[in-house]
């Protein structure tokens, strides 16, 4: 009887589960493409981290070397960001007990983003308080937005693919969140600093027309589970694809 070797099998579990977890991402982006709710949710998000995390990358420098605003004050700026995000968690469920979660989702986003132009705007002085007023209300805007898109995916997916849709969205977004990153940056070396700001945020006021163009624009309320066509669709091709956990069954 050969003798067990444990770093082997340790590397090939290993291996196994990267595996997996690639062809779970790779099905989800699939299943994602093909829902009318979920695929304009995504690319909303995806959009949106691309662009805030572009601005971001420069902010600091926009507002020390541009601006000429000292260490302290750029912590508080920037600190309003997270005091808007507080709120918008705060504030989520009671405005789609209110409006609707599909009305929640489109009004405070087609609000919060347009706020994004306060930036690059941003003077010394009392002009600090526009980049303050948009950084906290695009945070209230994208909180919201978190709490009610994470919400409706926990309700809305069957539960045997939630995981790998869930996977698959975040994968997207974390993308876009290093893309903006980078882009932010070499845009910043190439045009400016206040320029990149404009470049950036003049796109970000308008990302909310992806959610009001979609389904989601067009009622109230999100719907609570995937339609029995969509879902029968759904099932068929996750376990149409090898080495799913449907396709092992």
């Amino acid at each position: 009887m050969p003798a067990r070797n444990p770093h082997r099998e340790e590397k090939l579990t290993r291996q196994a589960g990267a595996t997996s977890l690639v062809r779970e991402i790779a099905e989800g982006l699939r299943l994602l493409s093909r829902d009318p709710y979920l695929r304009p949710i995504v690319i909303y998000g995806a959009t949106l981290n691309l662009l805030l995390m572009g601005y971001q990358a420069v902010q600091v420098i926009f507002l020390v070397r541009t601006i000429g605003v000292s260490a302290g004050a750029v912590g508080l700026l920037v600190m309003c960001a997270s005091l808007g995000g507080v709120l918008g968690a705060l504030l989520a469920t009671r405005l789609c007990r209110r409006w609707g979660n599909a009305r929640a989702l489109v009004l405070t986003q087609a609000l919060a983003c347009p706020f994004a132009l306060l930036l690059p705007l941003t003077t010394s002085g009392l002009g600090l308080l526009l980049f303050a007023s948009g950084a906290f209300v695009l945070g209230v805007g994208v909180s919201v937005g978190n709490v009610v898109v994470g919400t409706f995916r926990q309700s809305y997916c069957p539960p045997h693919l939630l995981g790998r849709v869930s996977s698959a969205s975040m994968a997207t977004n974390q993308g876009t969140i290093a893309i903006g990153s980078a882009l932010g940056g070499i845009l910043g070396s190439a045009i400016g600093i206040r320029p990149t700001m404009w470049v950036l945020t003049a796109p970000l006021a308008l990302t909310w027309l992806l959610l009001a163009f979609s389904p989601a624009g067009r009622g109230r309320e999100l719907p609570l589970a995937v339609s029995p066509e969509r879902h029968n669709d759904q099932s068929a091709g996750a376990a149409s694809l090898p080495g799913t956990v449907e396709g092992q069954r």
